[in-house]
């Protein structure tokens, strides 16, 4: 019950520093949002889009696009030893794009079920020496089809962290827009091949390494807090 009500209480207390901040830029009518600031690293998230992530500890095997829903996502296959494992890309294309249904395309194109369903986190090195690191908040499960089974980590990356919830994006993006700055975000689902009656857990080892290259290296490339 404690733990409900402190819940409730920081969410009032965000709430009200929303409105605190954005009052003085109603009132003057130049509200932030709704004259959405641009994004200044839109032209390194259209490359990612078409040319894919350099990341430390894995070599890239192939890229290509690939249609998903009514979007074109990125897909890059990765080795490192003997593990592979596939890498899928959407990042944001226009200023004014969000995050919305991506896990429903992904599990409609790949027409998988899913099972063992949980979160976990890993935490990547800011760029900034003066920050803590950023964590990163992924929905972990089993996947699998009529050929193959998959431990899959998604997340939304934004500059300084992700989640597998666009609200979280949401609220981040809002907080940039109240000081002119921008969040860009990249959806990022990550198919580590497994055996059939595999055990996840064993998996996430290999998860948390590439996704901590995935997350850095969109930070070092266009994951970065933007002004306009």
């Amino acid at each position: 019950m404690r733990q409900q009500q402190s819940k409730i209480l920081i969410v009032i207390v965000m709430t009200a520093l929303l409105i605190g901040a954005a009052l003085p830029g109603y009132i003057n009518q130049k509200w932030s949002w709704i004259d959405m600031p641009q994004l200044k690293t839109l032209p390194q998230l259209q490359t990612i889009r078409k040319e894919g992530l350099t990341l430390s500890g894995w070599q890239t095997v192939k890229i290509e696009p690939i249609q998903i829903g009514n979007q074109q996502w990125l897909k890059q296959e990765v080795k490192r030893d003997k593990q592979t494992a596939i890498v899928l890309l959407l990042t944001q294309n226009y200023y004014k794009d969000q995050p919305q249904v991506e896990w429903m395309d992904v599990t409609g194109f790949l027409g998988w079920k899913t099972d063992e369903e949980q979160r976990d986190r890993f935490s990547v090195k800011s760029t900034s020496e003066d920050l803590d690191p950023v964590e990163v908040e992924v929905k972990f499960f089993k996947a699998w089809t009529a050929t193959q089974t998959y431990a899959v980590a998604q997340w939304y990356a934004w500059p300084n962290g992700g989640h597998p919830a666009p609200s979280h994006w949401f609220w981040v993006d809002r907080w940039a827009q109240l000081s002119r700055n921008r969040a860009p975000w990249v959806a990022v689902c990550l198919l580590i091949p497994i055996k059939p009656l595999g055990n996840i857990q064993d998996a996430w080892p290999v998860a948390t390494a590439l996704g901590e290259s995935v997350q850095a290296s969109l930070m070092a490339e266009a994951l970065v807090t933007t002004k306009p």
